[in-house]
């Protein structure tokens, strides 16, 4: 049998949004059978040499969306590793995402900027992307 991991972080108070987005993925990773580790604490303080993020943005000293990169030291402990965003609702009925992936291939991903979107939303993801660095 294969060993699944998720790991999700949210680290320092949480919008209430966002904290039943976590239960539901760990509710999900239950229900599948796959291993769940919500990251609460920084390990790896990733700072950037330069950013254009806002003061407020950068006032902890790095930047916490690249704390999920901690959950790839656990390759070498699972066949397949997910890291999922804190604002990922699970649904009750989704389906493994492990299933969907082939066996073979080294990493997948969900690229938001390929989705079928809205140009507005594209526009906020493309400030976004500019904005971190």
């Amino acid at each position: 049998m294969r060993k699944r991991l998720i790991w999700q972080v949210a680290i320092g108070p949480q919008r209430p949004l966002w904290e039943k987005c976590l239960a539901s993925v760990a509710t999900y990773a239950e229900r599948h059978g796959i291993d769940y580790h919500l990251q609460r604490e920084p390990i790896l303080r990733i700072a950037p040499k330069q950013s254009h993020r806002s003061a407020a943005a950068l006032k902890l000293g790095y930047l916490p969306n690249l704390e999920k990169l901690a959950g790839l030291d656990r390759l070498g402990e699972y066949d397949q590793v997910a890291l999922f965003d804190a604002d990922v609702w699970a649904r009750p009925d989704a389906p493994d995402i492990f299933e969907d992936v082939v066996r073979q291939a080294d990493y997948a991903a969900c690229v938001e900027r390929e989705m079928p979107i809205i140009p507005a939303y594209a526009r906020k993801l493309d400030a976004y992307a500019r904005g971190q660095y």
